[in-house]
């Protein structure tokens, strides 16, 4: 990377945008030419604040940045701008010594969005937000322009996704530009969460219940090598030993690695006792009960409180609360229903099993046409 960056401290950045920087890579009052002549090789501009840390913190950076790669930035590499939107830079020097790093993704986690990993929102947001306060409207609609990466997979993740105005700041700017280029931003595919979560539910796609990652895992590869290759002889995997073992997380690493490649679906279950199994399988049968969207729950301007519910949003209702007062064995039957039927492969993990034959009762005939089974012991 050919990297510009706007100073605010000194020594580890955050970019946010582009911006036409000036030269001299040690003062910030240059009126030197702006050329890329000592680049060897011409990358990607970007603009953003750098700040000054104590050698000490890199550590923790790091375990922060889990995903990136610190690297190191070059000085001849660095252009400092005298000043933005009126406001005075800091005045520093950088010794030859004094090192700058910029964190940027690994190649595997340098993915396009996906259903399961979508573009947020709230992460737009901190960097339009960014933007405006640096540069204003300019740098703002540069990052748009230059930018790329943008997918109809874009999640409304705020708070409050239908009140922006109660947790979002500039709210009202970032939406018209992000509106404005459209073309690129997918704006008009932004979902909230319940529109987003529709896609799952049609599909039976997804993580559910699953733990979260351990960023620190390392070693075991021959284990989670030789989980892979018995689940490809059998359908059903007992992995048992002492407590303390780290069973769970080798078995949760394993599933976010075959996660999508190896199944679209995969399903965590708590299965310390039959009671804990099927209150999982209620929340999960709850899950994927689908609940009305507004786009199909249409509301006119003149509506109120008072107002009768919609046929859809009355069906939407009955779907739910139906999904709700079903039996233990109506739950267990519809989910196993849904499992056998389900169009993708799917991984089940009874974590923590009592009794291995508990399992039995849960599970769809035929699952191994279709699906694997994992239980810890």
């Amino acid at each position: 990377l050919g990297v510009t960056l706007c100073p605010k401290r000194a020594a580890a950045s955050e970019s946010t945008d582009d911006i036409e920087p000036r030269d001299n890579p040690n003062h910030h009052g240059s009126d030197a030419d702006n050329s890329n002549s000592d680049d060897e090789e011409c990358g990607s501009d970007i603009n953003g604040v750098l700040f000054q840390i104590p050698l000490s913190a890199l550590p923790d950076f790091d375990r922060r940045e889990a995903g990136y790669r610190r690297v190191p930035v070059p000085l001849r590499h660095l252009r400092f701008l005298p000043e933005m939107r009126g406001r005075p830079q800091t005045r520093f020097f950088l010794r030859p010594s004094d090192p700058v790093y910029l964190y940027v993704p690994l190649p595997s986690h340098a993915l396009p969005p996906d259903e399961h990993h979508p573009l947020l929102q709230s992460y737009v947001d901190a960097v339009l937000q960014g933007c405006l306060e640096w540069g204003d409207l300019p740098m703002a609609e540069r990052f748009l322009r230059t930018t790329g990466g943008w997918s109809p997979y874009f999640l409304n993740d705020t708070p409050s996704s239908r009140r922006p105005w109660m947790f979002r700041k500039q709210y009202d700017v970032i939406d018209r530009l992000l509106e404005r280029y459209s073309d690129k931003t997918h704006y008009g595919e932004r979902r909230h969460p319940e529109e987003f979560a529709m896609a799952f539910h049609r599909r039976m796609r997804g993580l559910w219940g699953l733990p979260p990652r351990n960023v620190h895992f390392t070693g075991r590869e021959d284990r989670l090598e030789e989980l892979a290759t018995r689940l490809e002889r059998t359908s059903e995997l007992l992995v048992a030993g002492m407590g303390g073992l780290g069973k769970t997380q080798l078995c949760t690493e394993y599933c976010y690695r075959r996660f999508p490649a190896g199944y679209g679906l995969v399903v965590w279950l708590n299965a310390e006792s039959a009671d804990s199994l099927v209150a999982d399988y209620k929340q999960l049968l709850r899950d994927w009960t689908p609940t009305p969207t507004p786009m199909e729950v249409p509301v006119s301007s003149s509506s109120s409180a008072s107002s009768s519910p919609s046929p859809s949003a009355s069906a939407g209702s009955t779907a739910a609360a139906a999904a709700a007062d079903k039996s233990t064995e109506e739950i267990i039957a519809e989910v196993k229903s849904r499992l056998f039927r389900s169009q993708v492969p799917w991984l089940l993990v009874f974590d923590n099993v009592e009794h291995p034959d508990l399992s039995k009762r849960f599970l769809p005939r035929g699952a191994g046409t279709k699906g694997h089974v994992l239980l810890t012991a």
